[in-house]
């Protein structure tokens, strides 16, 4: 990722970006260009037709309808992973015209961005920094990838934190590549998520790794195995740690973007002025610290953290000084379960095993079981919903109003 494409990602951020999967005959970077002018005016010309429909007539257009009308008039162009997102970098919902592509009360047009990357299919590659030692301490996956593509919307927070944390590593790669004096502006690219389990800590850090990398056109995802990390501690101590960050340090050459992934941080920075560490440990949480410091000056770098324990508590304060930000994820508000139930329940509706016989039955019941469900996390939502499906019987054919009235009940 170069400095122009750190720049444009942040930059005079456009009403539209349409984030374009390429295939495999596109490769040189005339053809890139000449397809980006070539989606952008088509694009243009699609949601102007959708703008003028709705002027006049109710619309029954949808994102996805528009996304494979544009994909079957522009050649090189993949459907899958193909998204129009907004200014906010979420997707974009043409049917309900919220977007200000799609509302008709505005005459000006929507500025245009298009980016261009491949979309990845490679199996994850479970890595070892010791050719000696044959157990992984990292999987590599190259960004963006298919198998994340579909999270970031899935997402509900009471507050716009998937923006604000888009935005805010968008910003602190372009001070990166613009040299800015480390001595005054101090970044170490690096924050932590903490909250509850099953709030969306870990899928939040996938989704925000996905999407800058769409922003950017490429990356690497380097994931690490905590627990293997700490059981080796034991052994050798910070020479495994050690080994792994310089790992890292030679898949980030040429500044391309490389996320770096620390689920359970805790696990790996202990505070170290807990007496019941033993010495080897304190080795152990030098060496991520001296790491990550190692890290600072790779400009393409970012390291996401999660942890389930609140702010302070275990985990050294050398570690939380070195944190750009720690942000706290919580619950959906009653309008993100909302969301939530009704992904769920299209989804089993899609295959099958539930239907639907009064929609707006249906909706005045998500609209009570969400204000019900509100500040419990997204993984307790989904799995509920199955459990009560099942405990109706399960099978093809039960009804979504029963299995909606039946929750927290």
């Amino acid at each position: 990722m170069n400095e122009e494409g750190a720049s444009a990602s942040v930059n005079n951020v456009a009403d539209v970006i349409c984030l374009c999967p390429l295939s495999s005959s596109i490769r040189t970077p005339d053809a890139i260009e000449s397809l980006k002018v070539v989606v952008k005016s088509t694009l243009q010309t699609l949601l102007a037709q959708h703008t003028a429909a709705t002027t006049t007539t109710t619309t029954t257009a949808t994102t996805a309808s528009l996304l494979n009308e544009l994909h079957l008039k522009v050649e090189g162009v993949q459907l899958e992973g193909l998204r129009i997102i907004g200014s906010d970098y979420e997707d974009i919902d043409l049917s309900t015209a919220s977007s200000t592509a799609s509302n008709p009360h505005t005459t000006t047009p929507p500025s245009i961005d298009v980016r261009c990357f491949y979309l990845r299919t490679d199996p994850p590659d479970l890595e070892s920094s010791d050719s000696s030692d044959s157990s992984p301490t990292h999987t590599l996956l190259p960004l963006p990838h298919a198998t994340l593509s579909p999270l970031y919307p899935l997402l509900h927070f009471p507050t716009p934190l998937k923006k604000i944390l888009t935005t805010y590593l968008l910003n602190t790669l372009l001070l990166s590549h613009l040299k800015t004096d480390p001595s005054i502006i101090s970044l170490n690219r690096l924050i932590l998520l903490t909250g509850p389990p099953g709030t969306g800590k870990t899928t939040l850090s996938l989704s925000l790794s996905q999407r800058l990398s769409e922003l950017t056109g490429s990356g690497n995802l380097i994931r690490l195995h905590s627990s293997s990390l700490f059981s080796k501690w034991f052994s050798e101590s910070g020479k495994k740690v050690e080994a792994l960050f310089t790992s890292i340090l030679e898949i980030s050459t040429d500044n391309n973007l490389t996320i770096v992934l620390i689920d359970e941080v805790e696990s790996l920075v202990s505070n170290r002025e807990n007496g019941n560490m033993i010495e080897d440990g304190v080795r152990g949480v030098n060496a991520v610290l001296t790491g990550l410091d190692r890290l600072k000056d790779a400009d393409g770098v970012v390291v996401i953290c999660t942890s389930n324990v609140q702010k302070g508590e275990r985990i050294d304060p050398a570690f939380l000084s070195r944190c750009d930000g720690v942000f706290e994820v919580g619950g959906p508000s009653g309008e993100g379960v909302k969301s939530i139930l009704e992904e769920t329940v299209g989804e089993l509706r899609r295959v099958g095993v539930l239907e639907i016989e009064d929609e707006e039955a249906l909706a005045k019941k998500m609209e009570e079981a969400g204000e019900r469900g509100e500040g419990k996390s997204g993984r307790e939502i989904r799995k509920v919903v199955v459990r009560k499906w099942s405990e109706m019987g399960g099978g093809m054919g039960v009804k979504a109003e029963d299995v909606i009235d039946a929750l927290w009940k």
